[in-house]
């Protein structure tokens, strides 16, 4: 939505005629549709931000880690190693299985140690997770708070820009029209001098 309305902007200040009153309004419709679009994406954002349960009941968790030692294992195994966890809620969650995956192991110090994983990562990917998740959400908010702010300040600029020129273009009109009078009156003024001056020209 940036790039848009940053192109938008632009096609504005090279092509738009402000003294157009259609294309300043389908201009104004165009951001305003945006702004729109944002302000939905921002409070959204904001919602699914709050809605997120930081808890599973028994029944999901067995589910889930069903799948995570299953059907979806090197999922998980890219998760756990790439995130630094371990299970949903920590190594503990492998009990069931007799066996830790690899992926759990905390590789930083792993040259220090030879091929055994001295070190298992202790937190859960729930966490991780739901708290890369709820940051994500919070910067999206942010970021379309800002870009609406930004673009009402926009509009406004746009706004007391196309007065200013309005103003201008009426004040050229007003002196256009005055000149004219003025040229019109000294026109007269010099015939009825010149009619004056040779009273006799109409006289045979």
């Amino acid at each position: 939505m940036g790039v848009i309305t940053c192109g938008i902007g632009w096609l504005a200040w090279q092509f738009l005629n402000f003294s157009n009153k259609s294309q300043v309004i389908i201009f104004a419709i165009a951001v305003a549709i945006i702004v729109l679009i944002e302000t939905s994406v921002g409070i959204w954002a904001l919602v699914r931000h709050e809605q997120i349960d930081t808890t599973l009941s028994s029944t999901q968790h067995e589910k889930i880690f069903a799948l995570a030692v299953t059907d979806e294992k090197s999922i998980w195994d890219y998760m756990q190693s790439t995130l630094r966890c371990c299970g949903i809620d920590g190594p503990s969650d492998y009990r069931s299985v007799d066996s830790i995956p690899w992926s759990c192991c905390n590789t930083s110090n792993q040259e220090k140690n030879g091929s055994a994983c001295a070190t298992i990562n202790k937190r859960g990917c729930q966490h991780v997770v739901l708290s890369r998740t709820r940051s994500i959400l919070l910067h999206v908010f942010l970021l379309a708070l800002c870009s609406v702010l930004l673009q009402i300040s926009f509009i406004a600029c746009i706004t007391y820009y196309v007065r200013i020129y309005k103003d201008r273009m009426e004040r050229r009109a007003s002196e256009m029209r005055t000149s004219l009078q003025d040229t019109r009156e000294t026109d007269t003024k010099n015939n009825l001098l010149s009619q004056s001056n040779n009273p006799g020209s109409n006289n045979p």
